[in-house]
């Protein structure tokens, strides 16, 4: 079995050389390899989305909570740290964190920003917010 997933890791290795090779060449609109290669959800998801740091407490989550309460938990110390310029960094870090974490890092809004937050008024005793993304 460690052979078998060693090979998986060469051949993505050689696969990731082959595609670096060709994006040196210059043809293409981005010169780099934008998807980083990741062991676990965890990794994967700091490296897509961030924060850098992350991956760690995400796996001690997912020890004993299931993905949802790992990703809403994490969304909640994200916006808990504190070492954000702003509360809407906070609060976009926590959702596109969380957001990974949910979907395993398969639809994430990377390169999108948001162009509008804002608190809904639809139900006032339960606060929620808004959040637009353009392209």
């Amino acid at each position: 079995m460690a052979a078998y997933f060693r090979r998986l890791e060469d051949e993505a290795d050689r696969a990731l050389a082959v595609a670096r090779a060709a994006r040196a060449q210059g043809f293409d609109p981005v010169p780099t390899v934008e998807i980083p290669i990741a062991h676990d959800l965890a990794e994967r998801v700091e490296n897509l989305v961030g924060p850098p740091g992350i991956a760690a407490r995400i796996r001690d989550l997912s020890r004993t909570m299931d993905r949802e309460e790992v990703s809403l938990a994490i969304a909640k110390e994200v916006i808990a740290d504190g070492s954000w310029s702003s509360p809407d960094a906070a609060i976009e870090q926590a959702v596109r964190t969380g957001l990974a974490i949910l979907t395993e890092g398969v639809l994430v809004a990377r390169r999108s920003r948001p162009t509008r937050w804002e608190p809904s008024t639809t139900f006032p005793s339960r606060p929620r917010l808004i959040c637009e993304f353009t392209h």
